[in-house]
């Protein structure tokens, strides 16, 4: 009987050592598949598909309605394209999807990330990208501090990055073309996102935006499914 525990013990003891590697080995797959080669996969997911598997309402961007792990994802959509940017001495990172329809999703993670941690990061925002939707400088243009309000800057720029509410005021970032994004401020003094008043709009060079569009590659931004790069 107590050589059978002494056994029954060493069995436990070797599953769970082979299963800890399994689980470190997982993450360090994940990790080793960082790089910034271009796009080039035969493998398409549908817009319909990517907003229900992270239960996205806004395709452009939103975050996921539930907590998904880097190891999660990987096992559901393959990390074939994933990028780490070095941004202002921050490692920032982001997976690509191409998309059926044309363009690019991104799926950015909370940070900080260490890498070969085996502790999972999670997925933090989706972000939609098509070139085919850039957006002109003169609709833009017409957006009026004092009257316009999110809701009028996303008709003219649907590819509008979420709100980030700082110290210094609110913005959103909308993506123009491949060099320029339109930061706008809001005024404070609203109850609910869309009838945010404008307060200023400028035009800035895209490496400058503080967003998942300031950051990731140029080649990405570009990339499209239908040929519009």
């Amino acid at each position: 009987m107590k050589k059978l525990a002494i056994f029954a013990v060493l069995i436990i003891c070797i599953s769970f050592t082979a299963c800890s590697g399994e689980s470190s080995m997982n993450d360090i797959n994940i990790w080793d598949k960082i790089n910034n080669a271009p796009i080039e996969s035969p493998k398409t997911y549908s817009i319909e598909f990517l907003c229900g598997y992270f239960g996205v309402e806004n395709k452009y961007t939103s975050a996921p309605n539930r907590s998904i792990s880097i190891s999660e994802l990987n096992e559901h959509l393959p990390l074939d394209f994933m990028r780490k940017i070095n941004k202002d001495g921050q490692n920032l990172y982001y997976a690509v999807y191409p998309v059926t329809e044309g363009g690019t999703w991104y799926v950015t993670f909370a940070i900080p990330i260490q890498e070969q941690s085996q502790v999972s990061a999670l997925v933090y925002k989706c972000v939609y990208v098509d070139p085919a939707l850039f957006s002109s400088i003169e609709c833009l243009s017409e957006i009026t501090p004092g009257q316009s309000t999110l809701e009028n800057v996303q008709l003219c720029a649907p590819m509008t990055d979420t709100i980030t509410i700082a110290s210094s005021g609110i913005f959103s970032y909308s993506l123009i073309d491949e060099n320029t994004v339109a930061l706008v401020k809001y005024e404070r003094n609203t109850h609910t996102l869309n009838d945010m008043i404008v307060s200023s709009i400028d035009f800035i060079p895209r490496n400058k935006a503080a967003c998942i569009y300031g950051y990731s590659l140029c080649d990405d931004i570009l990339y499209s499914q239908q040929g519009t790069r």
